[in-house]
């Protein structure tokens, strides 16, 4: 497990984004989702996250769903869960 300091979010990962549901997501975790195209971030609730799809799918269907509000690509996003700072 790899660490990562923020002011807000302590980066943890805990697993490649083709193998974590959205069920593995818990209260505690926001996703970082970054576009590769041009490296905008944004953070995503897991909460926010878990009400939006169904549980039983995987992080990685979801990519193609979003759109970044910096260059307007869409499905161009990077997954990282981050754990809330306590």
């Amino acid at each position: 497990m790899r660490v990562f300091k923020d002011d807000t979010y302590e980066m943890v990962i805990i697993g490649r984004a083709e193998a974590v549901k959205i069920d593995d997501l818990r209260d505690w975790h926001a996703l970082r989702a970054t576009c590769v195209r041009c490296g905008h971030a944004g953070y995503i609730n897991a909460c926010v996250f878990r009400r939006l799809y169904p549980r039983y799918i995987r992080l990685i269907d979801t990519e193609h769903r979003f759109r970044c509000t910096s260059c307007n690509v869409r499905g161009a996003v990077s997954w990282m869960i981050v754990k809330l700072r306590r």
